[in-house]
């Protein structure tokens, strides 16, 4: 869904764009700053991660809302603080190369996009994020190069109103039970919402 979203939607005006999934996730543990990185190394125009809001606020790269898949631990990332989370190996399950890699904060993946590369960041968690998103998208300095995705329709919304200049796109896949989950009646009560 995510490869068809952007492919209508050109990142850069290309006519293909190159975007890796939760970072370069076929060689490196996803959503590590290792994945990240690679997926820039490997040449991508951009490089999308997943993220969750801590207890604390804090926001983390994790595309569950729980540990337990990618650290072998369980846990709820919302009732767990940063400091929780950094104690947990985000890379054994993907090889022992990768043993002892952390969950990293968004602000650590920020920091690795290079000039003229976007990353894209779907929001996982509640709309209750972007106050902190927002803040750490504008600390970052790279504001421009960031486009926010999201399957919740009231999160993208609210993210699009407290950042009119930010790219917002909103996910959605048609089927009956997505129509149940995302409170849409109809292909076209889907255009409508969107026009």
């Amino acid at each position: 869904m995510l490869v068809g979203a952007l492919a209508l939607l050109p990142l850069n005006g290309a006519a293909v764009e190159i975007v890796a999934h939760r970072g370069a996730s076929h060689d490196a543990p996803e959503n590590t700053l290792p994945a990240v990185e690679l997926g820039w190394e490997q040449g991508a125009d951009a490089v999308e991660i997943d993220i969750h809001a801590t207890r604390d606020g804090k926001i983390v790269a994790i595309h569950d809302s729980d540990t337990w898949r990618v650290t072998g631990q369980r846990g709820i990332v919302a009732e767990m603080r940063l400091d929780q989370l950094r104690l947990l190996d985000a890379g054994a399950w993907k090889g022992a190369e990768w043993s002892g890699t952390p969950i990293p904060t968004l602000e650590q993946v920020l920091k690795t996009v290079p000039p003229e590369r976007t990353l894209v960041v779907e929001i996982k968690c509640s709309r209750y994020v972007l106050p902190e998103l927002e803040r750490v998208l504008d600390a970052s300095g790279k504001r421009e190069q960031v486009m926010l995705i999201a399957f919740d329709y009231d999160t993208i919304s609210e993210a699009k109103r407290r950042m009119p200049d930010r790219r917002c796109y909103w996910l959605y896949g048609f089927s009956e039970s997505e129509a149940a989950t995302y409170g849409v009646r109809s292909q076209a009560d889907l255009l409508r919402r969107v026009e």
